[in-house]
């Protein structure tokens, strides 16, 4: 009888201790695996999210510097002279009827450089094609007037995204004297890019006698997961119209 039980004893089968043991060896292996699992999740999305935003921030800023060169007063061509109104110059922060905050003043070599790091405009200027009368040719003037600014997502939120609007204007030539209409044909928003954190821009040259003058448009973007991860990117365009700060 009593071999019977002790024969009974050494059948196959795990104790409790060494259950115990597995579950702990299982639990401890899980969890780094688990810790490996999301921290290269982690760096892959920072990967993407850095490839993705860097072609975003280069197509934006392809469309600002589109705009900014293409800057210009309105005016009228006809047989026999050229006008045009001055005017309708480029601000840079709260100018006219806009509001948001105004820009702060920088300094760096040859350039005045201004930072915009809350909700507001940035640049407002005029894009305009002439109103032309060749005798039985005739071809109607248009200004769009344009403005970046930075605006937040949505009510709730408290990122920002870089936006430019434009209304266009019929522009006409009566009495010798150049007019633009006071209400717009035409509008337009286009969000460029999402993300933004402080957008810089730089004036060479900044005076009211000045035309001709380098602007550089720098735009610095975070991820919105993880604020340390942020990414900068510049663009320079030569405008043709006098650029000043908004109020001077």
């Amino acid at each position: 009888m009593s071999r019977k039980s002790s024969d009974h004893r050494r059948g196959p089968g795990f104790s409790l201790i060494e259950i115990a043991l597995g579950v702990i060896v299982f639990t401890m292996v899980s969890g780094i695996v688990w810790t490996i699992y999301s921290k290269s999740n982690t760096y892959a999305a920072k990967g993407t999210w850095r490839v993705q935003t860097a072609a975003k921030q280069r197509l934006a800023l392809r469309q600002v510097k589109d705009f900014l060169e293409k800057s210009s007063y309105p005016s009228a061509i006809r047989v026999d002279n050229y006008i045009e109104d001055p005017s309708y110059q480029m601000q840079l922060g709260a100018g006219g009827s806009l509001s948001g905050t105004a820009a702060t003043s920088g300094a760096t070599v040859g350039m005045s450089v201004y930072e915009f790091k809350t909700v507001g405009p940035i640049l407002d200027f005029s894009a305009s094609t002439p109103d032309q009368d060749f005798g039985g040719l005739k071809v109607a003037g248009i200004s769009n007037h344009v403005v970046l600014s930075l605006e937040t997502k949505g009510s709730t939120s408290s990122a920002m995204q870089l936006v430019a609007t434009s209304d266009a204007f019929k522009v006409e030539l009566a009495g010798g004297k150049l007019s633009v209409a006071s209400t717009p044909f035409k509008k337009q928003r286009i969000v460029l890019l999402e993300d933004v954190a402080e957008i810089d821009v730089g004036i060479s040259g900044l005076a009211s006698t000045k035309e001709k003058t380098l602007v550089e448009f720098c735009v610095l973007t975070k991820d919105p997961y993880d604020g340390k991860l942020r990414l900068r990117e510049t663009a320079k365009a030569v405008v043709n119209v006098i650029a000043k700060k908004a109020g001077s």
